[in-house]
C-alpha cells in the first residue's frame, strides 16, 4: 500500500475490522462519480491477516 497514490480500505459489515483495500493511481477528476483514473491497474487486496487502527497508524507514518 505504500507505493499505490491512492487507496480504500475495506472493512466487515460492523466495520469493526480491516478486511482490504481497493488500490490505484487516484480517481478521475473529470467524473462526477469518483470513478477510478487507470481501472486497469487498480488492484484488489484481501487481508489475511489482522489489520487494526495501530497498523494503519504505522503505515500512515511513513508519509510523514
Amino acid at each position: 500500500m505504500l507505493l499505490y497514490g491512492d487507496f480504500c480500505y475495506r472493512t466487515d459489515e460492523e466495520k469493526t475490522k480491516y478486511t482490504g483495500a481497493l488500490c490505484g493511481l487516484g480517481w478521475d477528476i473529470s467524473s462526477d462519480e469518483g470513478d477510478s483514473a487507470y481501472p486497469d491497474h487498480d488492484m484488489e487486496i484481501t487481508f489475511d491477516w489482522s489489520f487494526d487502527l495501530h497498523d494503519l497508524q504505522l503505515v500512515s507514518s511513513v508519509y510523514i
